[in-house]
C-alpha cells in the first residue's frame, strides 16, 4: 500500500484547468459563470510590520474554509485513477492510497507502473506529491520479508511499519496496539485537563465533559479497530474507569470501588459500545442505507433460505488465522447473527439502534 500526499494540494489547483474540468462535467451556464467569478476575482495581499503590499490576482487554489473549496478540489482530482489498470485508488480529500496484492515481481512492476501514472497525472494537471510524506506500508504475514521498492520523481518511497490514515494508525502486522497507545494517550491528557479545571463542578457537568471531550478519542472509527486482545481491551477500559473516579470524585483504593461507580453512573463498557457500533454499521450496510462498507452478495442469504432455527441473514465467511477471524466481517457477522430475529428484521437505522441499545442495556 502506497500512502500518497499532495504538496500544498488546495493551493495548487490552477483555476483555468479547474474551470475546464467543471465544463467537461456539464457545469456551465449561469452556474459555471458564477463559479468562474467566485474563483477568479480573488486577490491576496502580504502584510509585514504593518505595511501591506499591492493586491495581486490569485490564479490558483481553491478557497479554504469555504463550503465549496473541498468540493472543487474533489472534482479536480476525481479522474486521478482513470488510467490505473492494475491497482486500486482510494481518495478522501487530499489523502490518496494506491494499493494491490503483491505476490511476485510482475505484481511489483504493475504497482510501480500505476504509481508512475499517478505522477504523470500530477504533472499534467500541475499538481505534485510531497515525496517526504509519501510512504510504503506493506501488510504481510509474520516472518515474510518485503524487499519491494517503489519510486516517484526518481526517489524511493520510505517503507514504514505504521502510519496514520484518516485518524486511524494502520500497522503492517494488522494489529492495533500502536493506535490504541496513541488514542489512550490523548484521552488521558484530555481527562487530566478536565480534572485540573472541573474538579469542583457538579457531577452532571463532569460527566458531560467526559462524554464530549474524552470518550470520542477512544471511540472514533472504533468499528474499524475494535481490539480482541484482552490487554488492548483493558487499556481502553482504563480510560473510562479513571473517568468514573473523576466524575464521582472518588479516588480511594478499594476492591470493586470502580465497578460500583460505573454501575451508579449507568455506563456500559466501551467494549460493549464498540460491539454495538460494529453491528450498527453492518446492519445499515446490509439494508442499503450506508455505502461505507460493501457486503459481497454471496454472503447474503435470500429470505426463502433462512435457517428456520437461527434465521441467520448473512453467511459468515470461512477464516484462517486469528487476524482475519477477528477482523470486522467475520467477527461482526457472528455477533449479528446471534441477535434475536425480531431485531435483525428491523429496517430503519434509528429503530435498530434503539432496539440494540435496549438489548444490550447500554448508554
Amino acid at each position: 500500500m502506497l500512502i500518497m500526499d499532495f504538496s500544498k494540494a488546495f493551493d495548487k489547483v490552477p483555476h483555468r484547468c479547474l474551470l475546464n474540468k467543471l465544463e467537461s462535467y456539464g457545469i456551465d451556464g449561469s452556474l459555471g459563470s458564477w463559479l468562474k467569478h467566485w474563483l477568479t476575482t480573488r486577490t491576496q495581499t502580504v502584510i509585514l510590520d504593518g505595511e501591506a503590499s499591492s493586491p495581486v490576482k490569485v490564479k490558483s487554489g481553491v478557497p479554504q474554509g469555504t463550503v465549496l473549496g473541498p468540493l472543487m478540489f474533489l472534482l479536480y482530482i476525481n479522474d486521478i485513477g482513470t488510467n490505473i489498470n492494475h491497482s486500486r485508488v482510494k481518495l478522501f480529500a487530499d489523502d490518496c492510497l494506491l494499493y494491490k496484492i503483491v505476490n511476485n515481481k510482475e505484481d511489483e512492476t504493475e504497482l510501480q507502473d500505476d504509481l508512475t501514472k499517478l505522477q504523470h497525472w500530477a504533472d499534467k494537471w500541475q499538481m505534485s506529491f510531497n515525496i517526504k510524506k509519501c510512504f510504503l506500508l506493506s501488510v504481510r504475514k509474520k516472518g515474510h520479508q518485503i524487499t519491494s521498492q517503489y519510486k516517484i520523481y526518481g526517489k524511493i518511497l520510505e517503507a514504514v511499519e505504521h502510519h496514520p490514515y484518516l485518524g486511524v494508525e494502520l500497522q503492517s502486522n494488522l494489529k492495533w496496539d500502536h493506535h490504541i497507545n496513541q488514542i489512550t494517550g490523548k484521552a488521558n491528557r484530555s481527562l487530566a485537563f478536565l480534572r485540573r479545571n472541573l474538579s469542583r463542578c457538579p457531577e452532571q457537568t463532569k460527566e458531560r465533559a467526559y462524554v464530549a471531550l474524552v470518550r470520542p478519542h477512544v471511540e472514533f472509527a472504533s468499528a474499524v479497530w475494535d481490539p480482541h486482545l484482552k490487554k488492548d481491551i483493558r487499556e481502553v477500559e482504563t480510560i473510562q474507569r479513571r473517568a468514573a473516579r473523576f466524575v464521582k470524585g472518588v479516588y480511594k483504593r478499594e476492591d470493586g470501588i470502580v465497578t460500583q461507580l460505573l454501575k451508579e453512573l449507568g455506563w456500559s463498557s466501551l467494549e460493549t459500545r464498540r460491539r454495538c457500533h460494529r453491528m450498527e454499521l453492518l446492519h445499515v450496510s446490509l439494508n442499503g442505507e450506508n455505502s461505507a462498507i460493501t457486503i459481497p452478495s454471496y454472503l447474503k442469504i435470500p429470505p426463502h433460505r433462512y435457517n428456520t432455527r437461527s434465521q441467520a441473514t448473512i453467511i459468515n465467511p470461512a477464516t484462517q488465522g486469528d487476524i482475519y477471524k477477528n477482523s470486522f466481517f467475520p467477527r461482526t457477522i457472528t455477533e449479528y447473527n446471534r441477535l434475536p430475529p425480531d431485531i435483525r428484521q428491523i429496517k430503519t437505522e434509528a429503530t435498530f439502534k434503539q432496539a440494540l441499545r435496549t438489548h444490550f442495556n447500554y448508554r
